[in-house]
Order: C-alpha cells, then structure tokens, then sequence
C-alpha cells in the first residue's frame, strides 16, 4: 500500500487553498501549473515505493522489474527538486502581493524536496538490499549528479523526462553539445554542481534528522 507522509498532505491543501484563493481575488489562473508540476515530482516517489517493495524479494526473476523500475525512477526524478526551480515565476504574475505567492512557491519547493527526501530514502534503501554501503553512496551520488544536470535540461531547455523515450536524437544532440562545447555551456555546469550540492546536503541534513528520532 502506498503511504504519503501527512506532512505531504497537509502542504498539499494549504497549496490548494493558496491557488484556489488568488484564482478567486485576482481571476488568474497563472499559478494552475503548479499542480501538474507537483503530480510530477510525485511519479518518481511512487515509483522509488514500488522499487523499495521488489527489491525486498529474494527472487532472480524480479531483476529485470528492477532495472526497469530504477530507469524510470532515474528520469522522473528531476522532476522533484525540479519545484525548487520554479521560484523563478516569482513575480511574472503581479495580480497578488509577492509575499503571496513567495509563500505559495516556498511550500511548492518544500513539497518537491520532501518528495525528494523520500524518493532517495526509498532508493537507498533498495540500493543497500543489493549492494555494499559505498557503493550504495556512490550510486546514489551518481544518480543525484544525473538529476541535478536532468533539472538544468527540462528548466532551461525545456526537455522533458519522456523526451528521454519519445525523442531520443535531438535529446542526445543538446546533451553532447554542452559537453562539446563547455565554454558556451558554463552555466549549464555551474547550475549542476549547486544543485548537487544542495540536494545532498539537504537531503543528509534530512536523513541524519529522520535517524536521531
């Protein structure tokens, strides 16, 4: 059975309620994306649930289900931290005070992070079944380092997880440009590096919290 933290859903109605209430006073509906962006970063953690509950099973024949299963969380992922992201509507849309809608992108972005936070916890867990506690660290850093460049791709050149199955080629030829041309590129290297700093850090921070309890 599925279990969403409470402390996901009590984030997810006050967001509700902060949306519904700037479509009711200011007759936007600017912010409705954020739903879609939030269903998104809750794929990956559906998907880490799945994978936590397979690996459990001492049964060759579910190795296949697994390495599918850790392809398909490994590009959804992004799409988590990818809410911290979306700070950067922060003012497009001056309808409503901006302390309004900082509120409502901060606890968009905490949202994702949970989602992070669990999505990881549920992969390193799965990770340990099979692996050694360094390689387990490596991988998961490995993974991290991929979603954090995955968030550069989908917030600055607007590709998308599925791009990764539906439209491979030009995917590949955006990709092999950056690391081609790394020059043209430094942002897209810099903004990989911040972001991997700041989701393992924030995400040991978390699960060193979690453990002391």
């Amino acid at each position: 059975m599925l279990h969403i933290p409470r402390q996901i859903l009590i984030l997810f109605v006050v967001i509700a309620l902060l949306i519904f209430g700037r479509i009711i006073f200011s007759g936007s509906q600017y912010y409705l994306f954020l739903f879609w962006n939030i269903f998104l970063a809750f794929v990956p953690f559906v998907i880490s649930r799945i994978v936590s509950l397979i690996s459990k099973k001492d049964d060759s024949k579910y190795i296949g289900v697994l390495i599918a299963g850790a392809f398909l969380w490994l590009i959804t992922f992004p799409n988590a931290p990818y809410l911290v992201t979306d700070v950067i509507h922060l003012g497009h849309n001056r309808l409503m005070p901006v302390w309004y809608d900082a509120i409502l992108l901060f606890l968009t972005a905490w949202v994702g992070m949970l989602f992070t936070f669990y999505s990881l916890s549920n992969i390193e867990k799965s990770l340990r079944t099979k692996f050694s506690q360094i390689k387990t660290e490596v991988i998961l850093g490995l993974a991290i380092l991929l979603s954090s460049f995955g968030i550069y791709l989908g917030r600055f050149l607007r590709w998308n997880s599925w791009d990764v199955i539906t439209n491979p080629t030009e995917l590949t030829f955006d990709i092999l440009d950056i690391f081609m041309h790394p020059s043209r590129h430094g942002e897209a290297f810099g903004f990989t590096i911040v972001m991997l700093i700041f989701i393992s850090v924030s995400y040991y921070a978390w699960k060193s919290g979690h453990e002391n309890k």
